[in-house]
């Protein structure tokens, strides 16, 4: 096909900004090709389509459409929800909105203009379609076939009335089991159901599967699992455009193989069962199909930050920094490393006065990345980019003030998102600044205060995934036979006598921080710290040793491994999960005073550390001539290395007096 006998070429865009292109989705039966024609459409005329979200999935095309006559391929995920689409909508036409079918993906020009209105495109739509993907194959079942009827709740009285379901409501009041089928339709339905049942009030132990104990361990069970992960586990919730999809939208609706319902339905269900649980009732422990019901509160919780952000959209209370979101999001991924900025621009409210990010997919990442960091320092007096900006990946030309934003990935970018929220319960982050930064040139100043000069390094903790817990006892063996060669459990801590070394070291191991599951992260408490010294001593012999107890203790490991019978409190299991977060990857430090903390991989002896206000945590900065002998704090120009947790100096200590000016490159 020729570039003039293309689709978007017989149906081109004019040069109004809110110009856009839907896809007139065509009616037809199952096995019918997928058909329809491009429509030309200016967003301030308030057209009414559907907008989709959905992942791309494998970039290799494998079924076409038929648009304005001619075939245009499309990838497997797509075909697959347009062919959903049009199955939950029979007879009637609907009007689509797809990024990679409704924009020109050849025409960069086209691309950089519609990624500018993105936001307006989700926001101007009547509803956003969530696409999930079809069932995951499940072995063994009664039927592979896709079950081409489709299954749509409103979430009202109505569904009662809805022609698909009315068969299928007394199968599924979960009073005979010989009435389940182990078709992966049914019993998708069953789920989507079961989220209905749940969002109008009703107990889970009176709903199927769970209020039929002959289900249990059976292979309707295996199935309804396998339904579950296939939500849980969808890639959907692992890309960083989705965000914004579904958070600008004016209503979404969920679509899961067969069954489709509203997201609001998913998030009464989330809200009602919380409340019975605080009512004592619904306990998940005490029902029968434990596999499924532990996964459910996680199901149903799988929207709520997009559920949160929706929130404040309505209340006009979406007021996001464009790099607050990029650090919030870091563990949803993006193809296109520029993608990890564009994706979530159309979310920022807070424009910057200094400069406005355009999308321009010819411009150099780095130099975007750079700009986002320069524009959120100027822009409010914040330093924190650089307690992100150690770490660099695929652009390591950049200042080392700038956040490389592809150095987050797997376990790092989960933990980027996690020590964003944590480091608010610092008092760090209220230092005054006294002085603004500024920028000469690519150099960056700063105010600040040195603290100490780094004089030990520990050997740094690798996550193994499930083995972490297994190396964390050796790396906790080394941390403490550094302390051990200088201090004894009992002495004080430097600076702080209130402090022992052994409390000081429990309290570095968490970052000072308790974050029971499913609750709100606090600091440490006294008693929390009792009862996480009293786990140490039980469960690390290392720390049993450096006491000099005799008692041999009963475990090294988790708290999600202790033996049968061991109890352990919230706060104490809260304490010792934050372990896990804190020290992965990361490195135990000591400083020439003597004081202990934890930095990323990449410290090492003579660096140096810094408070700078701003922050919200302590620096460790480099020399950038390291050819040059000088003395510690003398620099001209350093470089980050790392942010840092150092014990005493984490709620504004040692940000007194006047202070000196860093230059960073």
């Amino acid at each position: 096909m020729s570039e003039s006998d293309s689709p978007h070429r017989q149906c081109p865009l004019s040069k109004e900004k809110d110009d856009i292109r839907l896809f007139n989705l065509h009616p037809g039966d199952w096995n019918e090709a997928i058909r329809g024609d491009f429509v030309r459409a200016n967003l301030t005329n308030h057209p009414p389509y559907t907008a989709l979200s959905y992942v791309w999935g494998d970039p290799a095309k494998a079924y076409s459409v038929l648009i304005n006559g001619k075939d245009v391929e499309v990838t497997v995920s797509l075909y697959f929800a347009l062919r959903r689409i049009r199955a939950h909508n029979v007879g009637q036409p609907i009007l689509l909105w797809t990024d990679a079918l409704c924009v020109d993906q050849e025409n960069l020009n086209e691309r950089n203009g519609q990624v500018q209105i993105m936001g307006s495109i989700y926001s101007k739509c009547q509803v956003v379609i969530v696409w999930l993907g079809e069932l995951l194959v499940i072995p063994d079942a009664d039927s592979q076939e896709l079950d081409v009827k489709s299954y749509k709740l409103i979430g009202s009285d109505e569904d009662y009335n809805i022609e698909e379901w009315k068969p299928l409501i007394p199968r599924l009041s979960g009073t005979n089991y010989e009435d389940m089928q182990t078709s992966p339709s049914f019993v998708a339905c069953n789920f989507a159901w079961l989220i209905r049942q749940l969002a109008e009030g009703h107990h889970i132990e009176d709903l199927a599967p769970f209020s039929l104990p002959e289900l249990e361990d059976s292979h309707y069970t295996d199935i309804f699992l396998g339904i579950m992960r296939g939500f849980y586990l969808n890639s959907w919730f692992e890309r960083l455009w989705v965000i914004q999809e579904a958070v600008l939208a004016p209503s979404v609706l969920v679509y899961y193989g067969p069954v489709a319902f509203p997201l609001e339905l998913l998030i009464r269900a989330r809200d009602s069962l919380a409340m019975h649980r605080s009512k004592h009732c619904c306990e998940l422990s005490h029902t029968h199909h434990y596999k499924l019901s532990s996964l459910i509160p996680t199901i149903l919780s799988k929207f709520n930050e997009i559920h949160e952000l929706r929130g404040k959209k309505v209340k006009n209370a979406l007021d996001k920094r464009l790099l607050e979101l990029c650090l919030r999001f870091t563990p949803c991924q993006a193809t296109l490393d520029v993608d990890r900025i564009y994706a979530l621009n159309g979310l920022s409210s807070l424009q910057s006065p200094v400069s406005k990010i355009v999308p321009d997919y010819g411009r150099p990442t780095h130099t975007l990345y750079e700009e986002v960091s320069r524009d959120h320092i100027l822009s409010t007096i914040s330093l924190i980019p650089l307690v992100f900006s150690g770490l660099k990946h695929l652009y390591p030309e950049m200042p080392s003030w700038a956040i490389d934003w592809t150095a987050f990935s797997g376990f790092d970018a989960r933990r980027a998102a996690w020590w964003y929220s944590f480091i608010n319960l610092y008092q760090f982050r209220s230092a005054p600044i006294s002085i603004p930064p500024t920028f000469h040139g690519s150099k960056l100043i700063v105010h600040g205060f040195a603290l100490d000069v780094v004089s030990t390094v520990g050997q740094k903790i690798d996550r193994g995934d499930q083995f972490f817990f297994s190396v964390l006892p050796a790396a906790i063996h080394d941390w403490i036979q550094v302390i051990s060669a200088h201090h004894s459990p009992t002495d004080s801590y430097p600076g702080f006598p209130i402090h022992t070394w052994d409390e000081a070291l429990l309290r570095s191991l968490c970052a000072d921080i308790c974050y029971p599951l499913g609750d709100y992260q606090q600091r440490v408490s006294t008693s929390a710290i009792e009862k996480f010294r009293s786990f140490a001593h039980r469960y690390w012999q290392v720390f049993h040793d450096w006491h000099g107890l005799k008692i041999e203790p009963r475990f090294e490991g988790s708290t999600t491994h202790l033996l049968e019978g061991d109890q352990v409190d919230r706060d104490t299991s809260g304490a010792v999960d934050m372990v896990f977060f804190v020290t992965n990857a990361q490195r135990l430090f000591m400083t020439q005073k003597g004081y202990i903390g934890f930095a990323n991989k990449q410290i090492r002896l003579g660096d140096e550390i810094f408070l700078i206000p701003g922050t919200s945590t302590p620096l460790v900065l480099r020399p950038a001539n390291l050819s040059k002998e000088i003395s510690p704090f003398q620099a001209e120009e350093f470089v980050v290395v790392s942010d840092c947790y150092v014990h005493g100096f984490m709620d504004g200590e040692g940000m007194s007096g006047e202070g000196v000016s860093i230059t960073i490159v």
